[in-house]
C-alpha cells in the first residue's frame, strides 16, 4: 500500500471514530430528550388522573347537593300543599262561623224590646213574671244550641223593666 492510500484510510477511521463519537452523543443526547418526554407523560398522565378523579368527586357532590335539593323541595310542596288545605279549611270554618253569628244577630235583632213583649205576653202579675223569665232563660241560655249572651241581656233588661211597671 502506499502512503497516500493509508492516509487515506486513516482519514476515513479518523472520520469514522468521529463519526461513531458523534453518533454515541447523539443517541445519548435522543435517549435523554426521551427520557424526559417519558417522565413528562407519566407527570401528564397523572395529572389528567388526578384531574379525572377530582371531575368525578365533584359530579358526586353536585349529583348529592342536587338529591338534597330535590328532597327539600318536595318536602316543601308537600307543605305548601298541607298549608292551602289547611287555608281553605279555615277559611270554611271561618264562613261557617260567621254565618252562624250572623244568624245569631239576626235572632237577637228579632228579639230586641220590641219582641220581647211577644215574649213576656200574658204576664200580669209578679209570680206570673218570674216564672216566664226562668222559662225564657232555659230556652235561651248560651250554654244551648240557640241561645245567645245578647238575647238573654235582652230579657234580663226587659224582665227588670217589667218588674217596676207590675
Amino acid at each position: 500500500m502506499d502512503s497516500s492510500s493509508e492516509y487515506s484510510d486513516c482519514k476515513v477511521k479518523d472520520w469514522l471514530f468521529r463519526e461513531n463519537i458523534r453518533l454515541a452523543e447523539e443517541r445519548d443526547r435522543l435517549e435523554a430528550e426521551r427520557e424526559a418526554f417519558e417522565k413528562e407523560k407519566r407527570e401528564t398522565l397523572r395529572d389528567i388522573e388526578l384531574q379525572q378523579t377530582k371531575c368525578n368527586i365533584a359530579a358526586k357532590q353536585i349529583e348529592m347537593k342536587q338529591n338534597l335539593v330535590d328532597s327539600k323541595l318536595a318536602v316543601i310542596e308537600k307543605e305548601y300543599e298541607r298549608l292551602n288545605d289547611e287555608k281553605r279549611r279555615l277559611e270554611q270554618e271561618k264562613a261557617s262561623i260567621a254565618k252562624s253569628r250572623k244568624y245569631a244577630q239576626q235572632a237577637a235583632s228579632k228579639l230586641s224590646f220590641g219582641g220581647m213583649d211577644m215574649l213576656f205576653k200574658g204576664v200580669d202579675n209578679e209570680l206570673s213574671l218570674k216564672k216566664r223569665y226562668r222559662q225564657l232563660l232555659k230556652i235561651f241560655h248560651p250554654d244551648n244550641l240557640g241561645g245567645d249572651n245578647s238575647i238573654i241581656q235582652s230579657i234580663n233588661t226587659h224582665y227588670e223593666y217589667l218588674k217596676k211597671r207590675i
